[in-house]
C-alpha cells in the first residue's frame, strides 16, 4: 500500500472515528493517558477534547466514580479488555447518564493503543424491556404452541425441555424426557434422528424429515414432520426441535432472530450499521453489522446502489433523500425507510445521513442506520389496540367517563361529548364540570366523585337528575368507581351512566294508573257490600282516597231549581272543610264554570291540571290551595245520557290525571253510577258480583297493557305464560275460580319489569352482574306495584314467588316446597318453558324440546315434582302446541 492509500485510509477511517454515534476514547497504552476523543462524546459529557487530551480517566470528572479507575487500567493492561455494563457517568455538569464503557487493547504501527467505546444505552434499556417481553411472549408461544417441541443441549444432545403439546401427543411425562438422549425414547427409536443423524445437526445446524412415523407410548403411530434447528442462546448452542402433527397442519408464528454481534474494531462495535454512498448511491463502504440488520454480506452490498436494498413503494422518498443531502451543506439529515431483508422481508429502518462531497476518503454520503421494525410494529399494535378500545366505547349505548383526582376529565366516549354538545371527545380534556352543559349539577356530581376517591369504593345505580344544554332536567342511572394506578393508589374515577328519563316517567306514569286501579278496585268492592245509595257514595270516596292515595273526593248529586245547586252526599279527605263551605252549580255561570259545572252540562270527564292557573278555578282558588289541592277532576254519573249527578277527586300534584288514569277513573263513575241505579232499582247483590267480576278483568287487562307498550318480548310472553300455566292447571284439575286467579297472576306476572331501564330489558348482549340484580328485583317490584289491589285471589304472592325454586335457590326470598303457593308453582314452570322456546334480545330461541329437557332436569328440585310431570305430559302425551 503506497502512501497515499495509507492517508486516505487513515483519513477515512478518521471521519468514521468522528461521525460515530458512540463515544470513543483513545487511551496510550504505555501510560493510560488519553490521546484522543471524538466529538460525540465531549458532546454527550460536556466536557471539551482540549480538556481530555493527557488527562488519565481517573483525573476527569465524568469518570471518577467508575471502576474504570487505576486498578481497572491495570487489569486492561493484563488482559488487553474490559466491559462495564450499566454504568452511570457524571457530565460536566452534573447530570448522570447511563452507559456502557468497553475497552480494547489492540496494536497501531506497533504502538500499544487502548480504545474505550462509550454508549448511552437509553434506548438499550428499552430494547432490554421489549426483549424480556418478546421472551414471555415466546414461553407462551412455546407452551401454548400446537406443534410439539423438544429443546436439545448443543454438546450432548440431551433433551432439556419439552413443551406440553408434544408430551400430550406421545404419551410421554415431561420428566421421561428431560436428560434422555433422542434415541433413548421409545418414541423416536425408528427414526432418522438417532446418533449419526445428531451428528449431522451438529455439523450442519439444521435437519428435516417429512411424512415420518413417530410411535406414541401405547404403540400408535402419528405421522409428522420433524425438523431441527441449531442456535445460540447467550452463547450456548442448542438445537429445537418442532415436530409437527401434519394431520391437522397449524402454521407456528414468530421466527428466531440472529443476535447481532456487538463489538469489534472501531466500525464492528457500532451496533448500528453505516454505510459511505458515492453521490450516485453507490455503497463504497458498508459495516459488518449487516449481515444482522438485513441479512446480507458485506461483499454483497459493495458497488451496489442504496435504492437496490429500498423497499418498492418507498424509492421516491429515497430519492428525494438522495437530492436533499446532495444539495446541503453538510448538516445532518434525519430519515425513516423501509429496506428489504435478504429473507424477503421488510424491515423499517431510521437514520442520518450527512453529504462530506470535500473530505479526503469520503467524498460521498455517510449513512447510519438502525432497525425499527418491532418498535414501529409495537406503536402499531398500541396504536391499534387504542383504536379497538375507543371504537367499543363509542359504539356502546352506556356513556363512559374517566377524571383524575382534581375532578378534571382526563376521557370519554363520544356518546358522552354528543351529551355535552362537543363534536369530539378530546375537547373535554382538561375541563371539569362547572364547564359543561350540566353546570347546575356541577357540585352534586363532584361530592359523588370525591366520595369515591376518598372511601376508595365504588357508588352503583345511584340516580342524578342533569340539565341538558337546552334546559331540560333529565334523570341518569349513574356508577362510579375509584380509578387505581399500578400501586393500587386511587388516581381519579371512572363513571357511567344511562339516560332513564323515559323509565323514570314511565313509572310516574305507572304509577298514576296504578293508583287510579287501587282506586277503581276498592271502588268495585265497596260496590258490592253496600246496602244502600248513601253508604255507597261514602265507601266510595273513602276508596279514591285510601286505596287510591288521593287528597280528597266527594259526590255531588243534580239538583233542579234556583241556581241548579249540586248537593255534596258522600265527603272523604276534606280536612279544612272545603266542601261544606263551596258554593257550586251545574248551570252555565261562574258557579257553574268548575270542573263539577262543566261536568254535569257536559256529560265527560273535566280536569283542572293546575287550580292555581286555571281561571275557571278562581271562586274556590284560595281555599283550595290552602288546603293542599293543586288539580281536580269531575266525573259524570249517568243514567243513559242524563248526567244525575258527578265525582270530584282532588290531587296534590299538577301531573295527575293523564290519559290512563282519567279512563280508569272514569270506568270506576261509571261502576258507581250503575251500583247507585241498581240500589235505586232494588237490583239483586250478584248483578253487582258480576260487575265486579268484569271490572277485575278490566284491571288485569290495562296493567298487561301497561307492560305492552314499554316491553313488546314480556307482553308477548305474559300472554303464552297465561296460556300454558291454565292448560296446566286445568290438567291438575284446579277448579275454575282458583284458574281464573291464575290467569290473572300470569297476564301481568313480569309487570315488575317496569321498574327497569328499557335499556337493560332489550340489551341484545348478557346483561353485567348489577344490571342482572336489577332485573331480579322484577318479582319484589311486581308484588309492590298490585299488593294493594283487591283481588279475591293472592295474585300479588303468586307474582312475587313466580321466581322461587322448590330447592330454595330461587328469588326474591329463597322459599322452598310448601312455602310456595301451587299457583306460583306453576306460574314457575310455565315461565321457564315459554322464555326457552322464545326468541330473546340476546339470544335466538332454543325450542320446546330444550324447555322440556330444563323442566325434566330440574323436576323435585327446582320445579314441583307433580306439576313438572303434568307440564311434560300436557305437551308430549297431550300435543299441546304454545299459541302464537
Amino acid at each position: 500500500m503506497n502512501q497515499t492509500s495509507i492517508e486516505a485510509s487513515e483519513l477515512r477511517y478518521r471521519r468514521l472515528f468522528e461521525s460515530a454515534q458512540d463515544g470513543i476514547l483513545i487511551l496510550d497504552g504505555k501510560t493510560g493517558a488519553i490521546v484522543d476523543a471524538n466529538p460525540f462524546l465531549t458532546e454527550k459529557i460536556g466536557y471539551s477534547r482540549e480538556e481530555l487530551l493527557g488527562k488519565m480517566l481517573w483525573q476527569i470528572g465524568a469518570f471518577v466514580d467508575i471502576e474504570a479507575a487505576k486498578k481497572a487500567f491495570v487489569e486492561l493492561e493484563h488482559q488487553g479488555y474490559i466491559r462495564y455494563e450499566d454504568l452511570q457517568l457524571r457530565r460536566k455538569d452534573g447530570s448522570l447518564m447511563d452507559v456502557e464503557f468497553v475497552s480494547n487493547a489492540y496494536d497501531v504501527g506497533g504502538d500499544r493503543v487502548y480504545q474505550c467505546n462509550i454508549r448511552d444505552i437509553t434506548e438499550q434499556y428499552m430494547l432490554r424491556e421489549a426483549l424480556a417481553s418478546q421472551e414471555l411472549r415466546y414461553r407462551r408461544l412455546f407452551e401454548a404452541a400446537q406443534d410439539g417441541i423438544l429443546i436439545l443441549d448443543g454438546k450432548t444432545g440431551a433433551i432439556v425441555d419439552a413443551n406440553p403439546f408434544l408430551t400430550d401427543s406421545i404419551g410421554y411425562g415431561r420428566e421421561e424426557l428431560i436428560g434422555k438422549m433422542l434415541w433413548q425414547i421409545g418414541a423416536f427409536v425408528d427414526i432418522g434422528a438417532a446418533k449419526n443423524a445428531f451428528s449431522e445437526l451438529e455439523r450442519k445446524g439444521y435437519i428435516r424429515y417429512e411424512d415420518l412415523q413417530l410411535r406414541r407410548k401405547d404403540g400408535s403411530l402419528m405421522d409428522v414432520e420433524f425438523i431441527s434447528n441449531a442456535y445460540d442462546v447467550g452463547g450456548v448452542r442448542v438445537y429445537q426441535c418442532n415436530i409437527r402433527d401434519i394431520t391437522a397442519r397449524c402454521q407456528l408464528e414468530g421466527a428466531t432472530r440472529a443476535a447481532e454481534a456487538r463489538f469489534r474494531a472501531l466500525i464492528e462495535n457500532v451496533a448500528d450499521l453505516i454505510a459511505v454512498l458515492a453521490p450516485d448511491g453507490a455503497i463504497r463502504f458498508i459495516s459488518p453489522s449487516v449481515r444482522q440488520i438485513a441479512g446480507f454480506e458485506p461483499s454483497e452490498c459493495i458497488g451496489r446502489g442504496f435504492a437496490d436494498f429500498i423497499e418498492a413503494s418507498d424509492l421516491p422518498a429515497a430519492k428525494s433523500l438522495v437530492d436533499r443531502l446532495l444539495k446541503s451543506t453538510g448538516e445532518p439529515v434525519q430519515y425513516a425507510l423501509r429496506h428489504r431483508h435478504k429473507s424477503g422481508v421488510t424491515i423499517d429502518m431510521e437514520g442520518l445521513a450527512r453529504y462530506l462531497p470535500n473530505e479526503p476518503g469520503i467524498n460521498g454520503i455517510v449513512v447510519t442506520l438502525r432497525d425499527v421494525t418491532l418498535r414501529n410494529q409495537w406503536e402499531d399494535e398500541l396504536r391499534d389496540s387504542k383504536r379497538l378500545i375507543e371504537g367499543i366505547l363509542n359504539a356502546i349505548p352506556v356513556r363512559v367517563f374517566w377524571k383524575d383526582s382534581n375532578l378534571v376529565y382526563l376521557g370519554c366516549n363520544a356518546p358522552f361529548a354528543q351529551d355535552a354538545v362537543f363534536a369530539d371527545p378530546q375537547q373535554l380534556i382538561g375541563r371539569d364540570d362547572y364547564q359543561m352543559g350540566w353546570h347546575e349539577q356541577a357540585e352534586l356530581y363532584r361530592n359523588d366523585d370525591r366520595a369515591v376517591i376518598e372511601s376508595g369504593l365504588a357508588k352503583n345505580l345511584i340516580e342524578e337528575p342533569q340539565t341538558t344544554p337546552g334546559g331540560e332536567v333529565i334523570t341518569l342511572l349513574t356508577s362510579k368507581l375509584p380509578l387505581r394506578d399500578e400501586q393500587g393508589r386511587v388516581v381519579g374515577v371512572l363513571g357511567t351512566y344511562m339516560d332513564i328519563t323515559e323509565s323514570k316517567q314511565q313509572g310516574i306514569a305507572l304509577a298514576r294508573k296504578v293508583r287510579a286501579l287501587k282506586a277503581l278496585s276498592a271502588g268495585n268492592s265497596a260496590l258490592v257490600h253496600a246496602e244502600n245509595e248513601e253508604q255507597l257514595y261514602a265507601d266510595m270516596v273513602r276508596a279514591v282516597v285510601e286505596s287510591g292515595g288521593y287528597r280528597m273526593a266527594w259526590v255531588g248529586l243534580l239538583e233542579p231549581g234556583e241556581g241548579s245547586p249540586i248537593r255534596p252526599v258522600g265527603v272523604f279527605g276534606d280536612d279544612t272543610g272545603y266542601v261544606p263551605t263551596m258554593q257550586i252549580s251545574w248551570s252555565d255561570s261562574l258557579l257553574g264554570g268548575g270542573p263539577m259545572g262543566q261536568c254535569a252540562r257536559s256529560g265527560q270527564p273535566i280536569v283542572s291540571r293546575d287550580i292555581d292557573s286555571d281561571p275557571a278555578m278562581a271562586p274556590w282558588r284560595d281555599k283550595a290551595l290552602a288546603a293542599g289541592f293543586a288539580a281536580a277532576a269531575a266525573f259524570p254519573l249517568k243514567d243513559g245520557d242524563r248526567v244525575f249527578g258527578a265525582l270530584a277527586i282532588y290531587a296534590t300534584d299538577t301531573l295527575a290525571f293523564d290519559d290512563d288514569e282519567l279512563a280508569l277513573l272514569n270506568e270506576m263513575t261509571d261502576d258507581l253510577a250503575y251500583g247507585a241505579l241498581n240500589l235505586r232499582a232494588g237490583v239483586l247483590h250478584a248483578e253487582n258480583l258480576r260487575q265486579l267480576g268484569r271490572s277485575m278483568e278490566s284491571t288485569v287487562a290495562a296493567l298487561a297493557s301497561t307492560v305492552e307498550i314499554r316491553d313488546p318480548y314480556t307482553a308477548g310472553h305474559q300472554r303464552r305464560v297465561a296460556e300454558i300455566a291454565v292448560s296446566i292447571g286445568a290438567l291438575l284439575g284446579l277448579p275454575e275460580h282458583q284458574l281464573q286467579g291464575l290467569d290473572f297472576a300470569a297476564t301481568i306476572h313480569d309487570i315488575g319489569k317496569l321498574s327497569i331501564p328499557a335499556e337493560i330489558l332489550s340489551k341484545p348482549s348478557r346483561l353485567t352482574a348489577i344490571e342482572y340484580a336489577l332485573v331480579q328485583g322484577h318479582a319484589e317490584a311486581g308484588f309492590e306495584i298490585v299488593k294493594d289491589i283487591d283481588f279475591p285471589w293472592p295474585v300479588a304472592e303468586m307474582i312475587r314467588q313466580h321466581h322461587e325454586r322448590e330447592d330454595g335457590s330461587g328469588y326474591p326470598r329463597g322459599l322452598k316446597g310448601e312455602q310456595i303457593l301451587l299457583e306460583a308453582k306453576i306460574l314457575a314452570v310455565a315461565d321457564v318453558v315459554e322464555s326457552i322456546n322464545s326468541h330473546r334480545p340476546y339470544r335466538p330461541a332454543r325450542g320446546i324440546d330444550v324447555a322440556l329437557d330444563e323442566i325434566y332436569r330440574g323436576r323435585g328440585t327446582l320445579y314441583d315434582a307433580e306439576v313438572a310431570d303434568v307440564c311434560l305430559k300436557l305437551f308430549r302425551e297431550r300435543g299441546y302446541k304454545i299459541p302464537d
